[in-house]
């Protein structure tokens, strides 16, 4: 948890459960919101997908 409030403590703070649960089940978070894309992929989290390039991967 306290990585995953580190990841998003400038982004937003109201998305630390579901990174947090992401890298528990070691899965990729897939979500719709771009800044929270942004700001952690800056911060080095890779396992973060935006929703629309999922669904055209599929």
């Amino acid at each position: 948890m306290k990585t995953a409030i580190e990841l998003v403590k400038e982004v937003d703070i109201k998305d630390v459960s579901y990174i947090s649960l992401a890298m528990q089940l070691d899965l990729v978070l897939l979500t719709r919101d771009k800044s929270l894309i942004e700001g952690v992929r800056k911060r080095k989290f890779k396992k973060i997908m935006h929703f629309d390039e999922f669904l055209r991967n599929v």
